[in-house]
């Protein structure tokens, strides 16, 4: 059964304010991080990758030593954490979050929790299309 809630994190323009919204919220988000170990044993590193498919998804890996677990974030203004059991386990977790603030707190906690080390993927235009650039021509050069 999910449990939906508007928001997970409090996080306003001060640091104080960061924190899980209730105590029932941190209880779920504590079982859901119980429910990741269960299937990736000791946990190494979170991969994250936030992409512009519909501008509102985030990818996230989460690997240990039994394994790793794929999830998709799909920001839709309201928060709905899975809560079933690990036979049901898809290959990819859709989870729905309610904003980009929670999707990154939510990727936090996790790392927090978990005590994994982030694996930042490097910005690079190597995959970019290399036919396609701009050149500015001098008209009074030949």
């Amino acid at each position: 059964m999910n449990k939906q809630h508007y928001r997970l994190f409090n996080a306003g323009p001060q640091k104080s304010s960061l924190g899980v919204v209730s105590p029932a919220v941190e209880t779920q988000l504590l079982g859901f991080c119980e429910q990741i170990r269960q299937l990736i044993g000791v946990g190494k590193q979170i991969t994250l990758f936030p992409h512009r498919v519909v501008q509102n998804h985030w990818a996230i890996e989460l690997s240990g030593e039994q394994g790793s677990v794929h999830l998709l974030l799909n920001v839709t203004g309201r928060s709905l954490l899975p809560t079933s059991n690990n036979s049901e386990w898809s290959a990819r977790l859709i989870i729905e979050i309610a904003d980009h603030v929670d999707a990154y707190w939510f990727s936090a906690f996790l790392t927090q929790y978990l005590g994994l080390k982030s694996n930042l993927l490097p910005l690079s235009t190597s995959i970019a299309d290399n036919s396609v650039y701009n050149e500015v021509i001098d008209n009074n050069e030949v």
